[in-house]
């Protein structure tokens, strides 16, 4: 166990006042490991100018830099720090940026209004609601970009059981994760973009109207929000607002859509 020490001069006579003892140690895995001490060994002459201050702090800097770099020490400043400093995960890294693949299963009502915002009251009112819907998807975690978002790809299948229609659709989701309460309950939002193929139109888009365009190929918007326990991020509890319409007539001509209110469930691997 060499020991080292280095003598800081603090008197003006260069007396020996306080001095520092480097002692290194091997450990079992043979890294080196260095303590430093400090040994006071006699009091400072009292000044009452500041120049003497100066010397002070300038040599006790000085000494502490030689201790560092002595041959015996074999320790980087670097792996000091590194040592001393406990390990955070990364800014720019989610926790679930490791589970790329994800499989979610949801469930709910369609209603007979294509209003977006009106779709939960098919869960309460059964004049308002259409049909019922059940779906599955399967997304994989492209990428992570401006630190608190994601970029998903999914596609998905699901059935309405009022007309006996089978829906699928493929989309890219753009997710939102860092919201400031998500040690207490992790909270995501993400919106997509896709298409949507049905085998038939659900009543809300084909009415009586015999002017009004239809199609079953249309845009896939649903937006989304999940929660999960900080401690169990890999099981998500999903809201989702299952919608496809023609974007304004973007798509075929079609104006207005369906929507279906879920409630499912996501497990990230």
């Amino acid at each position: 166990m060499p020991t080292k020490s280095v003598c800081v001069p603090f008197s003006p006579r260069g007396r020996c006042e306080i001095t520092l003892e480097i002692v290194t140690t091997t450990a079992s895995d043979g890294a080196a490991e260095t303590d430093m001490g400090m040994t006071k060994i006699a009091p400072p002459v009292h000044r009452s100018s500041t120049r003497y201050s100066t010397a002070q702090a300038v040599g006790l800097a000085l000494a502490i830099v030689v201790a560092l770099g002595l041959p015996t020490s074999q320790v980087s400043a670097q792996s000091v720090i590194q040592k001393s400093q406990p390990y955070t995960q990364s800014a720019s890294q989610g926790v679930n940026d490791d589970r790329k693949w994800a499989v979610t299963l949801f469930y709910g009502f369609a209603s007979v209004d294509s209003d977006m915002y009106m779709a939960p009251k098919a869960w309460w009112d059964t004049k308002f609601r259409e049909e019922a819907f059940a779906g599955g998807a399967v997304s994989y975690n492209v990428i992570r970009f401006l630190r608190d978002f994601t970029l998903e790809a999914e596609i998905g299948a699901g059935r309405r059981f009022g007309i006996g229609a089978s829906e699928g659709w493929a989309a890219a989701y753009i997710r939102y994760d860092n919201f400031p309460w998500k040690h207490i309950l992790r909270t995501t939002f993400a919106a997509s973009v896709g298409v949507d193929y049905i085998t038939k139109l659900p009543l809300s888009e084909d009415n009586a109207d015999p002017t009004r365009a239809r199609s079953k190929f249309l845009h896939y918007f649903s937006p989304e929000v999940t929660f999960a326990l900080p401690d169990s991020p890999q099981h998500e509890m999903v809201f989702r607002l299952h919608h496809r319409s023609g974007v304004f007539g973007l798509f075929n001509g079609v104006r207005g859509g369906a929507d279906a209110f879920t409630v499912g469930y996501r497990y990230r691997f």
